[in-house]
């Protein structure tokens, strides 16, 4: 879904001004994600994540009534997204801070979305080594609470990684230790990890919005 995301960002920035006269714009990201900041828009609903999966549809099979080519390559096959299938997997709220996240840069530390993203001066090459990175990167299961922890011991360099709770501890005591961020998650949830056991900063943006609907997906598939 963040790689489908990127993408239709990239698309509708890359060609704003022909797309915001052409009938596309009704159904386009941006029209979702503005609908969403409507007081109508009412958190606990699934109307954007509605809309979402139609313009996933419209862009996977075009849409000649509103003069929209099908996008090859599969990209929004339903058939390679099932993940995605199920109904009522995102509501209002979660996919408002996801698409807030994905288009507006944040201080680190804290949630000030104060500057928009430049998507449009992106290259193709970008995209490319960003989808070759998430590869890198798979979802993992805790067996235990764990901490994703960046930090700092003196004026060594900056390290990021996974914890478990004990682990974590441990290491506050540690002399000269400075705490930059720290992320807890829950036994049963999901851990976005590299074979390093850091994760990818690009990737986990939403990981803490999309991790519950994760599980709500998982539990949806037949066993």
């Amino acid at each position: 879904m963040l790689f489908r995301l990127l993408f239709i960002i990239y698309f509708e920035d890359r060609n704003h001004d022909l797309l915001t006269g052409h009938p596309y714009w009704q159904y386009s990201l941006d029209t979702i994600f503005d609908n969403l900041q409507d007081k109508l828009a009412k958190p606990s609903r699934y109307t954007a994540f509605f809309d979402l999966k139609r313009l996933f549809d419209i862009l996977d099979t075009g849409a000649a009534d509103i003069d929209v080519p099908l996008f090859n390559g599969g990209l929004f096959d339903r058939k390679r997204a099932s993940l995605l299938s199920p109904d009522k997997l995102f509501d209002n709220a979660s996919l408002k801070s996801v698409l807030e996240r994905l288009r507006y840069k944040t201080r680190r530390g804290n949630t000030l979305f104060d500057e928009r993203r430049d998507f449009a001066n992106m290259s193709v090459t970008h995209l490319g080594r960003i989808y070759e990175g998430l590869l890198e990167f798979s979802f993992e299961v805790p067996q235990e609470d764990a901490v994703y922890l960046e930090y700092q011991i003196g004026k060594e360099a900056i390290v990021e990684a996974y914890f478990d709770r004990y682990d974590f501890e441990q290491l506050r005591k540690t002399p000269n230790f400075k705490e930059i961020r720290h992320q807890d998650y829950f036994q049963n949830g999901f851990l976005l990890k590299s074979e390093n056991n850091s994760r990818k900063v690009s990737a986990s943006y939403c990981l803490a919005i999309i991790s519950p609907c994760l599980r709500t997906a998982f539990a949806a598939q037949p066993r």
